[in-house]
């Protein structure tokens, strides 16, 4: 039977010698990551879905584990502990695994202001006068939530904060990011 996963996250290198593991996370906040929830292990990407936020899989090809506990390492970095996986010779056979949970399970934010960076990646950019500036086509958590965005006028993508300096407001039923230019914000564009 196949489902809509969501990516969540990626997992990295063992973090010491009782099973955590480093997770390159795409919510570091999420409620998913606290202890006893329940999501989904599946192998790597095949190199088709390498950009993909989402993926349709085969129930019987996924693992499913329960979060025993989570944190954050000295650089602000999320590791997590699963009951099933107890040794860090099996933490490492699954470095590059996907950790997912079922779409259907996501709940819809409840303001206008919140979103789910993997619902991101299509919403067109535009700034406070309704020029298109571009498309998202992907997104990066660091510190602060990162759009790339691919211009509407071509060249390489670059990348826009979702910060309020920057976001001026989400239209979600538009499936648009509206924003203040401003200086260096946009290659070669003045602002």
């Amino acid at each position: 039977m196949n489902r809509e996963l969501v990516v969540l996250g990626v997992l990295g290198k063992p973090r010491g010698l009782s099973g955590d593991v480093y997770v390159r996370a795409s919510n570091l906040d999420s409620a998913l990551w606290q202890s006893g929830s329940t999501l989904l292990l599946s192998p790597p990407r095949p190199d088709h879905e390498a950009d993909a936020d989402t993926f349709d899989a085969d129930l019987d090809a996924v693992s499913v584990v329960t979060v025993h506990s989570s944190g954050r390492g000295a650089k602000g970095r999320l590791y997590v502990r699963f009951n099933e996986v107890v040794e860090r010779d099996d933490v490492e056979t699954l470095v590059g695994w996907r950790v997912a949970t079922d779409r259907a399970l996501l709940t819809e934010p409840e303001s206008p202001n919140e979103f789910w960076l993997i619902e991101m990646p299509g919403w067109i950019i535009v700034d406070v006068n309704d020029v298109r500036i571009g498309v998202v086509v992907g997104t990066l958590q660091t510190h602060i939530d990162l759009l790339e965005v691919r211009p509407a006028s071509g060249g390489d993508t670059f990348y826009i904060p979702m910060i309020s300096d920057v976001v001026e407001r989400l239209e979600r039923q538009r499936r648009a990011v509206v924003i203040h230019r401003m200086p260096g914000l946009i290659p070669g564009d003045e602002g």
